[in-house]
């Protein structure tokens, strides 16, 4: 049986194409989403190539000068780390002498891709450091943007982030959940989830599953990639071995983003995903228990009933949150789904609203902090996500006739017919801004 099986996988392998859509075939193959025909049972099985479950039941190796020639070029990586025999990440040392020794490196992976695009195929993941720092993002992904610095807890210490990067069951743990693929303006994209989208991504499945705490808020900043976390915990819950499937609401605040979000949804093998297009679609869906993703938007609960589905195997997860759930749509929200689990997303939680709740009172009632996970925007300065703004005060001179203005104003009022100097009064302290603007 393993004779057939490495005849099988052989003959697959030589078929995928040298480019990003093999690379994510090969990913599935990884990840155990492949069957094979089994002779001797004459029925498919299932083709298992790591046990993600069991990482000492997998062979992890490294090897250096990893060589690789096609009929045209020849590449030879530095260093190559393979599980099972099958190789997954490259990495590029550079010296620390060499200036822009990390964007030589990264250059160095372009080139593999162009020159021998078939090594590249297999391998999900790379790195590249220069002794100092140590940068990483995925392959078929050369974007700067999508390149990420490693971040360990001793700032500067070179082995600490190597340890803590290769560590085995965080490599199978990016291998199986962080790595996906989108399309975008119909072209096929790789990504990886950073650390911080890691991190929110486990707490909040954790308090998905807590039987004692409801409630949580992720505050992450903006443009630190919000709705790939949300897309990944939506899944995750969804394709969990445990229990029946759950419901799972997506709300977001505009619906020119409804299609996107259902293309990335589906794009990470999620087909039971449903647009409630109306007020009534959404009460149907809930009230008729549908097991899957439920995309809508927050307004579409407005005047909604309560207690229209009670189940406890409900979660929600919001966008934008500090604004979507202000007033009455967020009592409308809490009310038809009450022992469902909520978890708000925002990049500029409210602490006060007119309702004297805020995002904070709302979301992160169950931790002592207020929030379940933050990445802010100093961190995000710090890693390169977000340009740092820089801004000074010019000086500016800002002249007003005072009798002019008076002339005008005195005319604009006799044009409308008032005439009373204490009415006058009445309209200029009701004008508060335009009258310290003008005291100015």
């Amino acid at each position: 049986k393993y004779k057939e099986t490495k005849e099988f996988l052989l003959r697959q392998i030589s078929t995928l194409q040298n480019s990003i859509s093999g690379n994510r075939e090969f990913l599935e193959f990884l990840k155990g989403q492949k069957t094979f025909f089994d002779e001797s049972e004459r029925r498919e099985l299932n083709l298992k190539l790591i046990d993600f479950e069991n990482p000492a039941n997998n062979i992890f190796q490294v090897t250096d000068e990893y060589y690789f020639k096609n009929n045209k070029f020849g590449n030879r990586e530095d260093i190559v780390f393979l599980i099972n025999g099958l190789p997954v990440i490259v990495i590029e040392c550079k010296g620390a002498n060499k200036q822009e020794a990390i964007a030589l490196g990264i250059d160095q992976i372009r080139r593999y891709h162009k020159e021998t695009p078939e090594m590249m195929v297999p391998e999900q993941i790379f790195a590249v450091t220069e002794s100092l720092g140590f940068s990483y993002g995925v392959t078929w992904n050369l974007s700067r943007r999508n390149i990420f610095n490693w971040k360990s807890e001793e700032t500067g210490n070179l082995e600490g982030k190597i340890k803590t990067f290769f560590q085995r069951e965080r490599i199978l743990d990016y291998l199986k959940n962080y790595i996906f693929f989108a399309e975008k303006n119909e072209e096929l994209e790789k990504y990886i989830l950073r650390q911080h989208q890691v991190a929110a991504v486990e707490k909040v499945i954790e308090r998905a599953y807590d039987t004692k705490k409801f409630r949580g808020l992720v505050w992450h900043t903006q443009g630190s990639g919000k709705t790939f976390t949300m897309i990944k915990v939506a899944e995750m819950l969804f394709k969990a071995p445990r229990g029946e499937k759950p419901t799972i609401l997506m709300l977001i605040d505009r619906n020119e983003l409804e299609a996107q979000l259902v293309a990335n949804l589906r794009s990470v093998g999620i087909e039971n995903v449903e647009v409630a297009d109306s007020i009534e679609d959404l009460q149907k869906l809930l009230r008729n228990d549908y097991r899957g993703i439920i995309v809508s938007v927050i307004h579409k609960f407005q005047g909604m009933a309560a207690n229209i589905n009670t189940k406890p195997s409900v979660y929600c997860l919001i966008d934008e949150a500090h604004r979507t759930t202000q007033g009455d749509l967020g009592n409308y929200l809490f009310a038809a789904i009450p022992n469902a689990t909520f978890v708000g997303f925002t990049g500029t939680p409210v602490d006060k609203t007119a309702y004297g709740k805020g995002t904070f009172k709302t979301f992160g009632i169950d931790d002592k902090q207020g929030y379940l996970h933050k990445y802010s925007i100093a961190e995000s300065v710090e890693d390169g996500t977000t340009v740092p703004l820089y801004y000074s005060l010019a000086p500016n001179e800002l002249l007003l006739d005072k009798d002019l203005l008076e002339k005008e104003f005195l005319s604009l009022a006799e044009a409308e017919g008032v005439s009373d100097i204490e009415e006058l009064n009445k309209i200029l302290d009701r004008a508060v801004n335009i009258k310290n603007f003008l005291k100015g």
